[in-house]
């Protein structure tokens, strides 16, 4: 198996040939489904549209929305001809809609109706007025707006619009168009927030994605009889290359969830017999602590990938046992290497799918290296792992500086990630270099401490954080939800602890929690929950 050096509109065509009839698309609302040859004329006709309105290799569209199919099409319709997509959100708001305008250069904007209580519409109005009136800081407003919302806006260009004016440019200029399209070229922006205030505009290209989405469906043994239940957001590296891209590049049907609600999920799961399910541990979890509903449901789910968080022993009993996806394989990556750059395989043995994040992907390059040296570090030691390959991200776009900060001189991309590698080739995980906890001039590994913790049987889920401290530098502060019906008290808890763990390791405070706050996939947001305890415990030191 080599890699592709071709586009994402030649790797849709290619997928059209070999299975023009199949189902590429389907959902509750679109049963039927489209083709993938009416995938690829769709998509074809609405890029002819795009370039007669005014867009051209090099601009850059924002695309705002949820998982329908009209954001696939405008994806690969922009691909198609040269456009790079800025994806967004669907749970922004106002600011920081405008935060990416910002920076994003975008020549045009995408977008829905609204998402559950976010109105896209009247934020996009709000914005237009603030730059009309002087007070939104951004370097230019959108030239084009283009609505694949549910109402008629005959004030913004619809998708018909799009393929009405297609009708206009001749095929063999169209053609020309697409055959300029270079496969290193920049096809989609992702904004990582990060934890700095201004987001980073990740720039991947089509042959990182291609590539990527492809190699990850091979490993995951995926064919054009399987049907992928798309439920992980589109806007993310995961939704669109591990998703739609995939889809694309294995021949599978794309069965479309808008968002991660166990209703939809499950009726999809059952009306379709869908045999693939992506998706992160917070949604799995979701499942399975979940008593109403019928676990059978997933019976005809064979594999997937898990991935975007740390995964329970517990969790992965669940998925295995319980919800019987025997094949559930267990991912690591990031936006910045599009995304995949490891997983295990149906082969593994359960020890390794517990205990590792699998080995690296066919022609990517890890490394393990010691924080101050820089050098490579040997087998189990835990180091920032590196990546190399054709999955590393261009740069971030307009940053210089932190793109030579991020991949150095050798293309190593340093993913700030702490991790170390086993005598077999398999990686582990172990936490975020910026996660460490320095206290009195020990660093002290957070994740360390979360796995004992999560091994008691009264706990249910941790993350352990530093605090601001007048005398050590840092405190460790752990934070628990504990299972129902517990009465586990703060005191048991530095007991249990300081049993199984050097003293300067016991938290010195415990805070018990209902529920952390959360991403829109599922995630934690940590660096809301790392804010809430340093407000907390600076009063306290100051009293």
């Amino acid at each position: 198996m080599g890699l592709y050096n071709i586009t994402i509109g030649e790797y849709l065509k290619k997928t059209c040939r070999k299975f023009p009839n199949d189902v590429a698309i389907q959902s509750l609302e679109m049963p039927d489904g489209i083709s993938w040859s009416k995938l690829d004329k769709i998509t074809d006709d609405i890029a002819k549209g795009m370039v007669v309105l005014g867009l051209e290799k090099g601009d850059n569209l924002v695309l705002w929305g949820s998982n329908k199919k009209e954001w696939i099409y405008i994806f690969l319709a922009a691909s198609k001809i040269g456009v790079c997509t800025v994806t967004l959100n669907t749970n922004y708001l106002l600011e920081e809609v405008v935060k990416v305008l910002q920076v994003a250069d975008a020549k045009a904007i995408a977008f829905m109706e609204s998402f559950y209580n976010t109105n896209y519409v009247d934020i996009i109005e709000k914005i237009k007025k603030r730059y009309d009136e002087g007070i939104c800081n951004i370097p230019q407003i959108m030239e084009y707006f283009i609505y694949f919302g549910e109402k008629d806006r005959p004030e913004y260009t619809g998708i018909d619009d799009l393929i009405s004016l297609g009708k206009n440019l001749k095929e063999e200029t169209f053609d020309l168009i697409c055959n300029d399209i270079n496969p290193d070229e920049v096809v989609n922006i992702q904004f990582t927030s990060g934890t700095t205030s201004s987001p980073k505009g990740v720039m991947l290209t089509h042959y990182s994605l291609v590539n990527n989405s492809f190699i990850t469906g091979k490993v995951l043994g995926i064919t054009n009889k399987d049907k992928l239940c798309l439920v992980v957001p589109f806007f993310h590296c995961f939704g669109l290359s591990v998703g739609i891209l995939l889809s694309i590049g294995r021949g599978c049907s794309m069965v479309l969830v808008e968002s991660y609600k166990i209703t939809p999920l499950i009726n999809t799961i059952k009306t379709f017999n869908c045999t693939v399910l992506h998706g992160v541990p917070t949604m799995f979890c979701r499942v399975l602590e979940d008593d109403s509903i019928d676990i059978n449901v997933f019976k005809t789910i064979r594999t997937g990938i898990l991935a975007g968080a740390n995964v329970t022993d517990e969790l992965l009993d669940g998925i295995i046992e319980k919800m019987n996806i025997k094949d559930i394989q267990i991912a690591y990556g990031q936006t910045e290497t599009s995304p995949g750059c490891t997983q295990t395989l149906k082969t593994d043995t359960i020890d390794k799918k517990y205990n590792s994040v699998g080995k690296p992907l066919p022609f990517v390059e890890m490394k393990v290296i010691d924080m101050d040296t820089k050098k490579q570090l040997p087998i189990n030691n835990i180091g920032e792992v590196c990546i190399r390959g054709f999955n590393v991200m261009k740069g971030y776009y307009k940053n210089d500086v932190l793109t030579r900060k991020t991949i150095d001189k050798e293309g190593w991309l340093h993913t700030g990630d702490l991790g170390f590698v086993d005598k077999e080739g398999y990686y582990n995980i172990t936490g975020r270099i910026q996660d460490i906890i320095i206290r009195g001039g020990e660093n002290i590994n957070p994740h360390e401490i979360e796995e004992k913790l999560l091994l008691h049987p009264e706990i249910s889920k941790v993350e352990v954080i530093g605090v601001p401290d007048k005398r050590y530098g840092e405190e460790i502060v752990a934070c628990i939800i504990l299972k129902p019906e517990s009465f586990l008290t703060k005191e048991d808890i530095k007991k249990y602890i300081s049993q199984r763990l050097a003293h300067y390791k016991v938290p010195k405070y415990i805070e018990f929690y209902d529920e952390f706050p959360l991403t829109d996939t599922g995630k934690i947001k940590r660096h809301e929950l790392k804010k809430f305890c340093e407000r907390k415990f600076e009063l306290r030191q100051s009293i």
